[in-house]
Parts: C-alpha cells; structure tokens; sequence
C-alpha cells in the first residue's frame, strides 16, 4: 500500500473538487511531506484527527503535484545533480539522512536521497 501516493492523489483531487480541506491517512511520512509543503505555502494548515490528517488546501495552492520515487522503482540522486523545477518555480521533495525537504534546502546542506515528489 502506498499512503504517500495515496495522500497526493488526495489533494490533487481535492484541489480540483475546490474543497476547502481533505483529510489523507497519517503516518510519519505523510506528515513529513505534509510539513514540507507547509513551509513551502503549497498548502495551509495540517490538523491532526485520530488516525486522520486534515489539509487545509489553499487557493491558488499548486499546478502539478506529482509522484517521482514509486515502491515498485525507487529513485535517488545525489546533491549536485538536483535539478531545477520549472525554472526554480517548483520544488523536488526529497527523503534524505537528514530528514524530509525541499530540494533547494537539499541543494544548500549538499545531500542527496530518495526523490519522493515533484510539486509546482
């Protein structure tokens, strides 16, 4: 079961509907990522509700929300080959030894990991 690919399927669906807020499984991952995109001002406020994560989804939130690494193909790339997202509009979201982060943040603390989303 993938819950990562399950919770962006989610809010990109609820970002299309025009709801206000979804509500995705919690697990450390997904609020990792949650988090993340958080800081990145994709979405808005993260509510925790038992076994549930509710999203405040904002208006304009992002264009394209899209999974990279897969379970069944993982991918992983080192910091000096992290590439540009739109320009530098978008961001990579990336699971390194140091944690779940942007790819900009990665690219400054120079590491590398587990590409896990690609968001503009």
């Amino acid at each position: 079961m993938d819950t990562l690919g399950n919770m962006l399927t989610t809010l990109r669906n609820g970002q299309m509907a025009s709801h206000k807020e979804v509500k995705v499984v919690r697990t450390k991952l997904n609020r990792a990522v949650l988090a993340v995109l958080t800081e990145a001002g994709y979405v808005g406020e993260v509510k925790e509700d038992g076994a549930h994560l509710g999203v405040v989804l904002k208006r304009p939130g992002f264009e394209s929300l899209r999974r990279i690494s897969k379970p069944g193909r993982r991918l992983y790339i080192a910091a000096d080959r992290i590439p540009l997202i739109r320009s530098g509009r978008g961001v990579l979201i990336l699971s390194t030894n140091k944690g779940v982060m942007t790819s900009r943040k990665a690219r400054q603390d120079r590491v590398g990991g587990e590409i896990l989303c690609e968001v503009y």
